[in-house]
């Protein structure tokens, strides 16, 4: 894939390939399980399998209806598949419950199977081979970018996968299981119902996390595009809530792909060693103080804003982000009734402390060098009045930092505690 155009004309143009898992995504084939394995007993005798095959497909297993596929194709999206399954028996279940009768037109334009590619998901290989495919058909898709590619799944393996590719990622879930989207741990870009597809592929930058968004300007009274997680504590039991405004892919063999399609992660890459911030991450946190405030309506709201310190001999990064912030405060007001106490040495590290990243690389080692070496310094300077304290952190991992800052604030009896960071590490530790 290469990528000749502006992010800007990248946005304006949407999503140009949707690529789709089989299995569970397209179709519920919990029944079929057994059809998809080269051992079959019928698996060589083409006609007996596809009849036996067949004979499970009577009941409508739809998941994604042939209505929406051909919406999309009206908007001139390529569409394609992308399956471990082997290719007999995607073709069956295709034909059978997707018939192209009244279509000059075949509803697929590529379909990668299993025996299509050396190595399966969650390697992207199946996605990189589907669009050269394409291009190859097409030559107007010569300049595409990762960013113009959706592929949808319905599992972490299909997330990893469309990192792995490049592309951008979609999980299709039901209302009910969005309820619990929290369990999917690889952070897609959309969780998504079908009836949902088509707004994201005309305009994906709509539903982007607030970071990742470039196009999107939020009033006050909305809601911005942050993503809410449960981060537990070493003791695997304790889960503390935790907001955060985008991802940040590490770079590893995985994700060079996908990194070369996403700006946040270059930014923050960019922004290691620099301690001022453009104007976006500004703009995340006088969101986050209108979301965070919206119930002043009930009486005066007092809060404190602090953030995770340097370790010694490093740059007073959001230190000095949060003295940028109360200057950016004061031209760009918020409208409510509340005090903001913005303390940004409320914690202080001791000499002794390791890098998370750098030195203490394991959960264990994390949690114990941040319980054993962060210090609340500055307990005076929180009025006994305050209502909430915000902490917040660059690029969070474990949590380590947020969790064990918030319990040091627990035992000074402050329980309301609001944790935030601009970017969630994604783990390629499924690979």
């Amino acid at each position: 894939m290469t990528c000749t155009q502006s992010s800007e004309q990248i946005a304006l143009q949407g999503i140009r390939i949707v690529l789709f898992d089989l299995d569970n995504t397209l179709v519920n084939t919990d029944e079929l399980e057994a059809f998809r394995n080269f051992n079959h007993p019928l698996f060589n005798d083409d006609d007996e399998y596809k009849k036996e095959l067949c004979s499970y497909l009577v009941n409508p297993k739809v998941i994604i209806p042939q209505e929406t596929l051909l919406e999309l194709k009206k908007h001139n999206i390529k569409l394609g598949i992308v399956t471990n399954s082997p290719k007999k028996y995607v073709a069956t279940v295709i034909s059978t419950l997707y018939p192209n009768k009244n279509h000059s037109f075949p509803l697929f334009d590529v379909l990668i199977a299993f025996e299509d590619v050396e190595h399966h998901k969650p390697s992207g290989e199946g996605i990189i081979k589907a669009v050269n495919t394409l291009i190859r058909l097409d030559r107007s898709l010569g300049d595409i970018a990762g960013s113009e590619i959706l592929y949808v799944g319905n599992d972490n393996i299909d997330i990893l996968t469309a990192y792995d590719g490049g592309s951008l990622a979609a999980i299709l879930l039901t209302a009910q299981e969005q309820l619990h989207y929290k369990r999917i741990n690889s952070l897609p870009e959309f969780i998504i119902t079908p009836k949902l597809m088509l707004n994201i592929v005309k305009a994906p930058d709509r539903y982007l996390p607030f970071m990742e968004c470039k196009y999107q300007s939020f009033s006050d009274e909305q809601k911005p595009n942050f993503l809410y997680l449960n981060k537990i504590d070493f003791d695997n039991k304790t889960r503390y809530a935790t907001i955060v405004a985008g991802r940040y892919f590490p770079n590893s063999q995985h994700f060079w792909l996908k990194i070369k399609y996403h700006p946040f992660t270059k930014e923050i890459l960019e922004l290691k060693g620099e301690e001022f911030f453009p104007t976006k991450w500004l703009e995340a946190l006088r969101h986050l103080l209108i979301s965070e405030s919206r119930y002043s309506i009930f009486g005066h709201l007092e809060v404190v804003l602090s953030c995770i310190p340097h370790r010694n001999g490093r740059p007073h990064r959001l230190e000095n982000l949060l003295k940028q912030l109360a200057k950016y405060l004061e031209e760009h007001p918020i409208d409510r009734d509340c005090t903001f106490y913005i303390i940004p040495d409320l914690f202080f590290y001791d000499d002794d402390a390791l890098s998370n990243h750098k030195e203490a690389k394991t959960r264990e080692n994390r949690f114990k060098n941040v319980r054993e070496h962060l210090h609340l310094k500055r307990r005076k300077d929180i009025p006994n009045s305050v209502d909430k304290v915000i902490l917040i952190d660059d690029v969070v991992t474990t949590g380590a930092s947020l969790i064990e800052a918030s319990k040091k604030l627990e035992k000074e009896g402050i329980k309301n505690i609001v944790r935030f960071a601009f970017a969630q590490a994604i783990s390629e530790g499924e690979f």
